[in-house]
């Protein structure tokens, strides 16, 4: 998975005077079926997102994306995952 896999094509912007709750709402506008958010809390554009991805390899994926909103100073994933990671499920059984 790649950012460009949970972002929007629509450019949204932020910044520091943005109320909290707006960039909630926008938050949310970047996450696809591949990763379910239960919960986004901003404080002062710290952003904490609770939810799920499929894949542990996906967290830092919706880390950046969050990221990458304008205004957004911090994000803390609390994401768990569907699946194992599959690399590990690749080793060589004697």
């Amino acid at each position: 998975m790649r950012v460009a896999d949970v972002m929007t094509t629509d450019v949204v912007t932020v910044d520091i005077t943005t109320p909290d709750k707006e960039v909630v709402r926008r938050l949310v506008g970047i996450v696809t079926e591949a990763v379910v958010v239960d919960d986004v809390v901003v404080h002062d554009g710290v952003v904490e997102l609770r939810g799920t991805v499929e894949y542990p390899m996906d967290v830092p994926v919706v880390e950046g994306a969050v990221r990458s909103v304008p205004g957004v100073v911090a994000v803390h994933a609390r994401m768990s995952a569907r699946q194992p990671d599959p690399t590990l499920a690749r080793t060589v059984q004697p």
